[in-house]
């Protein structure tokens, strides 16, 4: 079963790999005008055409079957989409606009294009009367993708609903006879991320407040002060509404030039230890997602800090650079947790201590792997990132080779976090912040060539995420 969103995702890549909507769109509409045409043939058949991209595919099958006519919810100037306004003009017919349930009085079958995957609640009319007297009327009806409203107080009952692609999600049970037509969603739509990721990103209400989209705390510092500031503007930049870094004295010092940020020092000048853990602890406890480890090097004390952190946590980890060297030996205590780990290649055979072999295929096993032996979300960096939540994985070929600098796995690690802030869980998160990652290292290269850093990544954030929230 797949989601809406799930299935904007799908669309969107699709799109993003050469597919364009159109052709998704005359997909539909042959293949809705296909299984009707075998099911009742010589049958006549009204092609009822909401305003949206359903309607859309109702105009293609209503201009592909004989003895069709359609009728449209309002009139043609309220259809919404250039592309559903196209297929009206190319379906060339005078659609009668509904008037009462008569019109479909002579019916034998009615094609339900009325309402799509983004409609659901209480209908308002016209729409509240068509579909009772789809219902009412003696014709088979034949949703398009999904019934109309299915998910709303009052929808339309099919015999048969023709689906794209999967079956979407709450269809079992009412949409009558579930046939799943292929559109021309190509596999790699769903083995690469891309911008149908956007998709998933939680967009803030009219009435949100300061707070609500979430608040991340950075753990990290010390030996490298400017790594957890990277990782929390990284946070910030796609949405976190507070960004707290909780560093050594000396890390404080290096944050305090970026006002946006709450910057909170630890009781020590310039590491991470042990007499740390209460402060770490009350500080814990006021957040939604905790990001550990950037610049917070190797010392035994800090290590061992940062596991007892990690084991008593409650709230959803990214754990990232120094902060994975703690699980070396200690990968159980992240059973039952919730979050990321973003190991390269180097860092994922020091914490398994086994070796990874060359290979996307390989790459893809391990993460895999690493996923199901701690039950978190492992983004496993190289040329192509592999994102894997148990045995299910997605891989990333955004980016380039002038990303392999210091500092960009702190970005890489912020995004993720402050995804996390605003509600998507681990595995959606690491797919859109390792894609954002690498669109904006493309964009750096493109305007900075091999000067890039880290600080050229996070500048082209903010049009990365405007671009790709546009598309969905």
């Amino acid at each position: 079963m797949m989601g809406l969103r799930e299935t904007r995702c799908l669309e969107l890549n699709a799109m993003s790999l050469g597919v364009d909507e159109e052709t998704l769109m005359e997909n539909a509409g042959k293949a809705v005008a296909k299984i009707i045409s075998e099911r009742y043939e010589n049958k006549k058949v009204v092609v009822v055409c909401g305003t949206g991209n359903n309607g859309g595919d109702g105009f293609v099958a209503a201009r592909l079957l004989k003895n069709s006519s359609v009728i449209l919810a309002k009139s043609p100037e309220f259809i919404k989409t250039d592309l559903a306004k196209k297929k009206y003009r190319e379906w060339g017919g005078e659609g009668l606009v509904y008037g009462s349930k008569d019109d479909l009085a002579k019916a034998e079958v009615i094609v339900d294009a009325l309402l799509g995957t983004g409609v659901a609640g209480d209908l308002r009319p016209p729409y509240d009367d068509i579909v009772d007297a789809m219902n009412n009327s003696d014709a088979n009806i034949v949703s398009i993708d999904v019934p109309s409203n299915l998910w709303g107080s009052k929808r339309v009952n099919p015999k048969i609903t023709i689906t794209f692609h999967h079956k979407k999600e709450g269809m079992n049970g009412n949409s009558g006879e579930i046939v799943v037509a292929d559109i021309g969603i190509p596999q790699n739509a769903s083995l690469y991320t891309g911008p149908g990721e956007f998709a998933f990103f939680p967009l803030s209400k009219k009435d949100a407040h300061k707070g609500q989209m979430g608040h991340v705390l950075v753990i990290g510092g010390g030996p490298f002060p400017g790594a957890p500031v990277l990782s929390a503007i990284a946070a910030m930049k796609v949405g976190a509404d507070l960004v707290t870094l909780l560093v050594p004295e000396n890390s404080a010092r290096f944050a305090s030039n970026h006002p946006e940020l709450i910057v909170k020092e630890l009781p020590s000048s310039n590491r991470i230890e042990m007499s740390a853990l209460e402060r770490i602890t009350e500080e814990m406890n006021k957040c939604d997602v905790v990001l550990l480890g950037p610049g917070v090097g190797t010392l035994r004390d800090t290590t061992d800090t940062l596991r007892t952190t990690i084991n008593s946590s409650s709230k959803p980890m990214v754990i990232d650079a120094d902060g994975l060297k703690a699980l070396r030996g200690h990968i159980d205590i992240l059973k039952n947790k919730k979050g990321i780990v973003t190991p390269h290649a180097g860092e994922f055979e020091f914490i398994t201590q086994e070796k990874l072999s060359p290979g996307i295929e390989n790459h893809t096993k391990a993460a895999c792997y690493l996923s199901n032996l701690t039950g978190m979300t492992v983004i496993l960096k190289s040329a192509i990132d592999v994102i894997a939540q148990n045995d299910s994985y997605r891989l990333n070929r955004t980016g380039c080779p002038a990303m392999a600098v210091g500092g960009t796995g702190d970005v890489l690690a912020g995004l993720c976090a402050g995804l996390m802030a605003r509600g998507m869980d681990p595995f959606k998160a690491g797919r859109l912040g390792a894609y954002i990652s690498g669109c904006c290292g493309e964009m750096a290269f493109r305007r900075y060539s091999y000067s890039m850093g880290p600080i050229e990544v996070l500048k082209y954030v903010p049009d990365v995420l405007k671009s790709g929230l546009s598309r969905v």
